[in-house]
């Protein structure tokens, strides 16, 4: 009887441990915003690395998406959203996650950027700054 109460005990400290570990990620949020404009090729590919990649290891992450060529106030928010980060957009796809923007998207370099922005975010707390808007 012991031996399995001590056994209870040691397997709810480690599951606890394990939940609290920093990198590992299982109560917090984060919100990525993600513009573009449909039929745009590098839209797609940023969209199916979000979709794909990024959720499938990051469940609590919410992509709030905003189709910018049809949509006059989603275009509108972008300009806003991108004064406030003082970046400039030559176009889509924007993302913004927690205070930084990724323009343009290109495998093997913004993906990995996106990445890590993300597992930063919600490891530490990074300012929602479109969340405002």
């Amino acid at each position: 009887m012991l031996k399995a109460i001590n056994k209870i005990i040691f397997t709810f400290l480690g599951l606890s441990l394990f939940l609290t570990w920093p990198g590992i990620s299982f109560g917090s949020s984060l919100n990525l915003y993600f513009f573009y404009g449909l039929g745009c090729p590098h839209c797609a590919k940023a969209e199916k690395f979000l979709d794909t990649e990024i959720l499938s290891q990051h469940p609590n992450l919410k992509i709030n998406r905003y189709e910018v060529y049809s949509h006059i106030q989603n275009s509108q928010l972008l300009s806003r959203v991108a004064d406030k980060l003082q970046v400039k957009v030559g176009g889509v796809p924007f993302l913004v996650i927690g205070d930084k923007a990724f323009v343009g998207f290109a495998e093997g370099i913004s993906d990995l950027g996106i990445k890590q922005q993300v597992e930063f975010c919600l490891i530490n707390t990074c300012p929602d700054v479109v969340a405002p808007y």
